[in-house]
């Protein structure tokens, strides 16, 4: 009890020292004056943030030092321990402690009760202990993709299996070709794509990133939600075969309207969309266009019943060009040999002195009756006598087949 009167005692007569000081109070009006005239409210108001920060680091500091002397003048004490030498001593390691450092490859913010104020640099930084906190973020470009990482998008039918980690795709449905219009195409008419999207971006400002946006967190939302609403334009309005054709124009638009929202837009009434969050654009680009699991297997067996179909009826042309080319051969070589006998059976008449139809007689009894004989009569090449040797021969064949006796 003695000690908490002691301490009441001492704060009261320190009260009751300032309260009966008024010439301390007068010196220090007009410091503040002079302090006015030399920086108004106006120019703090107006100046830098980094000015501001030091400006108040520097007021912080005073008003400690301060009162620790007036703690010391009036002899202050708690359990026998001077309150303003306390202070004195413990303001050297409290600003020890709030020295920190930012890495080369990081931008930071620090905070003053929760609301940032500076935008710190690689290097040494000063974060008054208690009151300031620092964040960090990497000043190399962040990524973020649409609908996530490749390997943990799921590829299969349906949605993911639970606990797998996995994210399903991002399905949105394409326009297609006009009602007049027809297609054999299946890429011309409406289908379910799934694609993937990514955002590469760098943050400047720290400070007006964190006041902007609030968190991470909120600042990859926002990205997702507008990417996705602008896929989803460019994609109503194309169908399948003109997302192809036109991917570099669709590319261009996304990352028009994702510039909009992160370096902001001039246009705009709002002086946050205006100023943009402290942060730029470096990419904006379509990944894939895929369809989904199911159609992609349907166009596949299309694909490949397209192509069977082809093969069969390439085979089927070939086999009629082949057989077209057998006919007209044979029927080619049958009018040849028919013209090669006219002739012979002509000049063979000429020789024997006879008519051509007698030829013609003559040698079709022999063809008939030396296909039912049992032997065969082979002429020479030796002219004009060996042809009447066969005429001979003909002859009693002929003759032969008239009694009606073949050996």
């Amino acid at each position: 009890m003695e000690i908490v009167k002691n301490f009441f005692a001492k704060l009261f007569g320190v009260l009751r020292a300032i309260a009966g000081l008024p010439l301390i109070f007068k010196w220090w009006s007009r410091l503040s004056e002079q302090i006015h005239m030399m920086i108004s409210w106006e120019k703090y108001q107006n100046a830098e943030p980094r000015a501001k920060f030091f400006a108040n680091i520097v007021a912080v500091y005073g008003v400690i030092i301060i009162f620790s002397l007036l703690f010391i003048l009036f002899g202050f004490e708690v359990l026998g321990m001077s309150i303003g030498k306390f202070i004195l001593w413990f303001l050297p390691f409290y600003s020890l402690f709030s020295c920190k450092s930012v890495g080369p490859q990081d931008n930071g913010v620090i905070l003053f009760f929760g609301k940032p104020i500076l935008d710190v640099n690689s290097g040494f930084c000063f974060v008054p202990l208690l009151v300031c906190r620092l964040i960090k973020k990497t000043k190399l470009v962040d990524q973020l993709e649409v609908p996530a990482e490749s390997q943990l998008i799921w590829e299969g039918s349906g949605d993911p299996p639970v606990g797998s980690g996995m994210v399903a795709p991002l399905r949105i449905t394409t326009g297609g070709i006009d009602a007049g219009t027809k297609s054999d195409d299946p890429l011309d008419g409406r289908l379910t794509l799934e694609p993937t999207a990514y955002v590469r971006y760098r943050i400047k400002s720290l400070r007006r990133f964190i006041q902007s946006v609030g968190s991470f967190e909120e600042a990859r939302k926002q990205l997702y939600d507008t990417l996705v609403g602008a896929i989803a334009e460019e994609f109503s309005s194309r169908t399948p075969k003109t997302i192809i054709t036109e991917i570099g124009i669709i590319n261009a638009s996304l990352e028009h309207r994702v510039k909009m929202l992160v370096e902001g837009n001039p246009e705009s009434l709002d002086e946050d969309k205006r100023n943009g969050w402290g942060a730029e654009i470096e990419d904006v680009r379509l990944k894939k266009t895929d369809v989904s699991y199911t159609i992609n297997k349907a166009l596949a067996e299309l694909a490949a019943g397209k192509i069977s179909a082809e093969k069969i009826k390439i085979a089927a042309t070939a086999e009629k060009f082949k057989l077209t080319e057998e006919g007209t051969g044979a029927a080619k070589a049958e009018q040849l040999l028919l013209e090669a006998r006219a002739i012979g059976y002509k000049r063979l008449a000429e020789e024997l002195n006879i008519k051509e139809g007698e030829v013609i007689l003559l040698v079709e009894t022999a063809k008939v009756a030396l296909s039912n004989a049992q032997y065969s009569y082979i002429a020479g090449s030796s002219g004009i006598a060996d042809l009447f040797n066969v005429i001979g021969a003909l002859k009693e064949v002929t003759g032969k087949t008239k009694k009606g006796g073949g050996e």
